[in-house]
């Protein structure tokens, strides 16, 4: 991959820097989105094994970590917000609207679409003038009645089902959906990935059995650890006592993840898209850092990951002198 203005050569020191990265992200997918908004279509093969139409809102819906954190923290200049962000509020009127030739479609059994609600959903709760009160009540009404219907179906009992959580939440929160109507359905789906619960802040993705024993990945650091984190940040006011029992277990599991780096970076996490979940939402994980005060060595593990998966030295992958000298310091 030829390296990214702003992304390939960036420091990642300040906040300024994490900016600029995300901005930069999403400029190089400007020329891939359709003029509805609603899709992304990069030029190559995906090898999913979904349908084009989903492929293409995944496409669509996973720089919304970058612009619901950006929103957020309130850092853009109006130009910004007209060439970046807003595409994206026009994508999500456009892709929920059964009328329009760019609609997503309705979720069927297990589709990768309850996947992307997680995403949409982090947007909304994140920048909810943006993505949803701008909007018109028509859109408005399309977007709730989208976000709907992944309810009522069938779920693997895995991480996917904090997908159902976060757009009820979302629902609830920005949508203004009585709490009556989903909560319960809330609660069924926490109460029912509490099971996955090991110890010292580790979960396995899904029931922890002789058919399956996982708990480093998709439990790890960039789906049941990373929900759980948004959720605490996003759900106090719903759930004050569970919101308590995530940011203990953030701790707890902090104090060991970090033995999955070392000076190449996160052994596990081997693509960008890992990457860009754990460090893009800006705001949200300054936020949560701060809250739980998490070391600070913590931080610029993650951060090292990304430096040296991507460094700013170029593609040969060896770290410069000032990034070899910061992994001294541990």
């Amino acid at each position: 991959m030829p390296p990214l203005k702003d992304f390939s050569n960036n420091p990642f020191k300040t906040h300024g820097d994490f900016k600029a990265a995300a901005t930069a992200l999403l400029r190089a997918l400007t020329p891939y989105q359709s003029s509805s908004g609603a899709r992304i279509k990069l030029p190559l093969s995906t090898g999913t094994h979904f349908d084009d139409v989903a492929a293409q809102l995944e496409g669509y819906a996973r720089p919304l970590w970058a612009v619901g954190a950006l929103m957020h923290s309130k850092i853009l200049s109006p130009e910004e917000v007209k060439d970046l962000i807003e595409p994206y509020a026009r994508g999500l009127a456009n892709g929920t609207d059964p009328a329009h030739p760019d609609y997503w479609g309705p979720v069927v059994v297990r589709d990768q679409r309850m996947v992307e609600m997680e995403i949409i959903s982090f947007a909304l709760l994140s920048a909810p003038d943006t993505m949803f009160h701008s909007q018109t009540e028509q859109a408005k009404t399309n977007i709730t009645d989208w976000l709907k219907t992944i309810n009522g179906k069938d779920f693997p009992t895995t991480n996917w089902l904090w997908f159902r959580v976060m757009t009820n939440l979302a629902l609830i929160k920005v949508c203004g959906v009585a709490k009556e109507e989903v909560l319960d359905d809330m609660k069924a789906d926490l109460d029912l990935m509490e099971q996955f619960y090991l110890a010292d802040g580790w979960a396995a993705d899904g029931i922890w059995n002789d058919q399956g024993r996982q708990a480093d990945y998709y439990s790890g650091s960039f789906a049941i650890q990373f929900s759980q984190l948004i959720y605490a940040k996003m759900a106090q006011d719903l759930d004050s006592e569970r919101c308590e029992r995530f940011r203990g277990r953030a701790k707890e599991f902090a104090l060991t993840f970090w033995r999955y780096f070392d000076t190449n970076g996160m052994r596990h996490c081997s693509h960008l898209q890992d990457v860009i979940t754990v460090l893009m939402p800006l705001r949200c994980c300054h936020s949560i850092w701060s809250q739980f005060n998490i070391p600070l060595r913590i931080r610029r593990l993650l951060v090292g990951h990304r430096l040296c998966r991507y460094p700013p030295s170029g593609p040969s992958g060896r770290l410069g002198r000032d990034q070899r000298h910061s992994f001294a310091a541990f």
